[in-house]
């Protein structure tokens, strides 16, 4: 079991919570998305994405552009959709630290639009 009021302890995941953020610098990334996941997340039943944060300092608070990604053709199809990071957790469920698993909600703007 974890005692958050120590993250020393390597058996808990890293928690990043909104007040933490260093910066009122707001970040846009700009991702792909196969569209069966782009599909599901345009209509709210995908609320989270897991990415790889190597080369990435995703932040709560921060704006991901999801542009839909056609694997076969290896294209984008124009198609894009904006969403904001509401929470992030690192190293959890046993995935590297270096993996976040990111809660994501629609920006106020809640539209898709061609690219």
């Amino acid at each position: 079991m974890c005692n958050y009021n120590n993250q020393e302890q390597s058996n808990c995941p890293l928690l990043v919570k909104p007040n933490e953020r260093k910066s009122t610098l707001v970040v846009v990334h700009d991702l792909k998305i196969y569209p069966i996941y782009f599909k599901e997340v345009v209509t709210g039943n995908k609320k989270f994405e897991i990415r790889d944060n190597k080369d990435r300092n995703f932040n709560v608070g921060d704006t991901i552009i999801l542009r839909e990604w056609e694997p076969s053709i290896k294209k984008y199809t124009g198609l894009a959709f904006d969403v904001k990071i509401t929470y992030i957790s690192r190293g959890s469920m046993g995935l590297p630290d270096h993996i976040s698993i990111l809660s994501i909600e629609p920006t106020n703007l809640k539209r898709i639009y061609q690219t």
